[in-house]
């Protein structure tokens, strides 16, 4: 029954919340805005921080990404992809190698017998143990290799897939996706499990958490800390999370707000690249086939392996890429960037991740906090003045005042002085939403701009309100 009304009872019990909170705030402000200076900078400041706190702990970590979210991520990730062309994970010093297992299925019967007649269509895991084996023998220059697959349907070849998986699961080099359902006892590694668990609204994927709410770490995060060789675990403070690396403790937020411009499924296809007169085909992301490597591995994955540009080994990702829906492909998911596939997804959070989305930082903060004191200025600067409201005079006008037409010098201040009220009015959000996704721009900590907006505005209109009638 949640999801159903989901769309349409969240946003109802944001705007009620921000609402009971505007209330509340302007209580406050309204008994306090005649005192001192000083008392007026702490109203400010206070405000700013409340407004902060409430962000950073509670709706950064909700699902409600408003359509204010969307257009902001959009045009950004849009304009980085349009100014850079298509993203590259190896800017970031990750080497991303792709296998594609949607043409390498086949149709199992209820036993778990292969049987073309007729059944579910499932990865072929003859294949995918052939594959593993090559990986194992070459793991020491394997950064890692990730099966975003789920076993639930045992099958004769589930003994010999978890043979040649064992080595890679031994040297911590192998992370497996744990859905819904679980995988069969034979390929359950609990140790290389990793939640495939995301944040939705409206069935779109719009948050990402570090863990489920079963405590499981989700598979990006995994990924993450398996890639670096640390570990994590709740803060001291309760609200964070903390990294035990090498070079000291990380604190991070339990949860982002994904811009998903890491990686786009624009790189999956071939591009040609200008040189001299002519043209030659630059290195693509293109995915490779489970089933080409399985025939052609020395010559089309060892090379790539051996040859990784990456200091820690390429990442080896196994899961669907290339849509084919007449084979049984089904791993595509909503965003708000449109329709992406679960692999995609999964790989723009973990590059999210690699460039630090999850890592608590003052910079931004010390920036938010600022522009919300500027906001809260704005607002709250007319308990600070009397302010005497506007009459309709409704006498009879007299000859004076009828007599000529205002002069074009007349009406040109009218219209400048209306359009210097309605920006004015409008500052506080349109600073808002400008500024923070300017933030959101120079560092990778994007904000929930849309519940943000939506406060501000109901605020700035209960705050004239209520100056009004009171004057």
């Amino acid at each position: 029954m949640w999801p159903v009304l989901e769309p349409v009872l969240q946003p109802l019990l944001i705007l009620f919340g921000a609402i009971g909170l505007a209330m509340l705030v302007l209580v406050v402000v309204h008994g306090l805005a005649q005192k001192g200076r000083v008392v007026w900078a702490v109203v400010l400041g206070g405000h700013a921080l409340l407004v902060l706190l409430l962000m950073v702990t509670w709706v950064n970590g909700r699902p409600g990404f408003f359509e204010e979210n969307t257009r902001l991520v959009h045009v950004v990730a849009g304009f980085k992809e349009l100014w850079n062309g298509p993203p590259d994970p190896r800017e970031q010093g990750v080497d991303l190698i792709l296998v594609d297992q949607v043409r390498s299925k086949v149709v199992i019967d209820a036993f778990g017998t292969v049987n073309a007649g007729g059944g579910v269509p499932i990865t072929d895991r003859r294949q995918l143990a052939q594959l593993m084996e090559v990986l194992a023998a070459h793991r020491d220059h394997i950064g890692l290799v990730v099966c975003d697959i789920i076993f639930d349907r045992a099958t004769a070849d589930d003994s010999l897939l978890a043979e040649a998986m064992l080595p890679l699961i031994i040297d911590r080099k192998l992370l497996l996706a744990h859905g819904e359902s679980a995988n069969t006892p034979l390929l359950h590694f609990e140790e290389a499990m990793g939640s495939v668990t995301v944040g939705t609204q409206a069935d779109r994927v719009v948050r990402q958490v570090l863990r489920s709410e079963q405590g499981r770490p989700t598979l990006p995060y995994l990924m993450h800390a398996r890639y670096h060789g640390f570990d994590a675990r709740p803060s001291r403070w309760g609200f964070f999370m903390e990294e035990l690396r090498t070079t000291g403790t990380i604190r991070t937020y339990p949860y982002f707000l994904p811009f998903m411009d890491r990686l786009s499924e624009t790189s999956y296809v071939p591009q040609e690249t200008l040189v001299g007169g002519g043209t030659e085909e630059a290195q693509p992301l293109h995915p490779l086939e489970l089933r080409d490597l399985v025939k052609a591995s020395a010559f089309l994955l060892v090379p790539r392996i051996m040859e990784s540009p990456a200091a820690k080994g390429p990442v080896i990702f196994i899961g669907e890429f290339l849509s084919a829906p007449e084979l049984g492909s089904t791993d595509i998911h909503l965003t708000f960037r449109g329709e992406m596939h679960g692999a995609t997804i999964l790989l723009n959070q973990f590059l999210e991740l690699e460039r630090g989305a999850h890592h608590f930082n003052w910079a931004p903060l010390r920036w938010q906090f600022l522009l919300l004191v500027l906001a809260s200025w704005i607002i709250f600067r007319h308990f600070r003045r009397n302010v005497t409201p506007r009459t309709t005079d409704t006498s009879t006008p007299t000859a004076s005042t009828t007599a000529a037409p205002q002069q074009p010098a007349g009406l040109f201040r009218a219209v400048v002085r209306v359009l210097w009220e309605y920006a004015v009015e409008a500052a506080p959000a349109v600073l808002i939403a400008a500024a923070f996704g300017l933030v959101g721009w120079c560092y990778p900590q994007p904000a929930n701009v849309g519940a943000l907006i939506l406060y501000l505005i109901v605020l700035d209109r209960l705050s004239r309100f209520a100056n009004t009638t009171s004057s």
